[in-house]
């Protein structure tokens, strides 16, 4: 009978120590997620000081280059490598306010990549995997979460349509509904590219008022409206070229030739909705 029982108590032995190697590889990855996205948020708010200290901010990017490789490397980026350089420059007072912009957009080019990453994997995933998955998920928005504040500032009296918005995908994903998934992550990635085509938007309005007395912050702006690009870009690419042209091309042109309505057109277009 003894020897009977031992394989079984050596099999359950086995699936519990798996089980908990995996809960504690979950548990140590959402903290991490915690971690990336709270260094982001340091990092945003000591960058804008008038005298950032470059060496702290090197420390916070230190925290956050681990998922910066992994995207990078899943992704086919290069944004370690480029924040890295960036930081470098800004440290010798190289063009700071332009060069900044490669770390603070770039990080949140990093987020929502690997926030959509997330998303495709829960198509796979059982429910516990997708809950874990859904964790990660809100981690790692509290990093962006700042971007769609402001972005509610700016457009919607702050009134936070876009926060609220995102918020209610995020419960959907908490929920764990067994259906409810997929709505929830079209639900999300809607608002993630809503919310960065205003940030594109914005950022090109800025240089129409700015053009003609502020030619240095017309340079920063470009570089922020850039990356802010970069992130809807794909979606736009896919479902309207000639509204990605558009967008390039205004993108691209001398700043006395931007036009924010014909931007606001074509990213309405590409995203198959009105932002505003």
């Amino acid at each position: 009978m003894a020897r009977k029982i031992l394989p079984v108590f050596f099999l359950f032995l086995g699936f519990f120590t798996l089980s908990c190697q995996e809960e504690d590889k979950a548990s140590n990855r959402l903290k991490y997620l915690k971690e990336f996205a709270k260094a982001q948020v340091a990092i945003e708010r000591m960058r804008k000081k008038d005298a950032p200290d470059w060496k702290s901010i090197q420390q916070q990017y230190a925290v956050c280059s681990k998922l910066v490789k992994d995207v990078d490397k899943k992704n086919d980026t290069n944004y370690h490598a480029a924040i890295t350089d960036a930081i470098a420059k800004c440290a010798h007072n190289e063009r700071v306010k332009v060069n900044q912009q490669t770390l603070a957009k770039g990080l949140q080019h990093i987020a929502v990549m690997q926030i959509r990453d997330s998303m495709r994997s829960m198509a796979k995933a059982d429910k516990r995997n997708r809950k874990r998955i859904a964790n990660d998920i809100a981690a790692l928005f509290e990093g962006i979460r700042p971007t769609f504040v402001r972005r509610d500032r700016d457009y919607f009296n702050d009134q936070k349509q876009l926060e609220k918005e995102a918020d209610l995908a995020l419960a959907a994903f908490g929920a764990g509904a067994e259906a409810d998934f997929i709505t929830a992550a079209a639900r999300l990635e809607r608002i993630i590219n809503k919310t960065y085509a205003l940030c594109v938007l914005f950022e090109m309005q800025s240089i129409e008022k700015l053009r003609e007395t502020n030619i240095s912050m017309c340079e920063v702006k470009l570089a922020e409206a850039l990356i802010f690009y970069r992130i809807i870009a794909p979606r736009i690419q896919k479902s309207d070229r000639n509204a990605h042209r558009t967008i390039t091309a205004i993108l691209k042109a001398e700043y006395s030739a931007v036009n924010s309505g014909f931007l606001l057109d074509a990213l309405n277009r590409g995203l198959s909705t009105k932002i505003i």
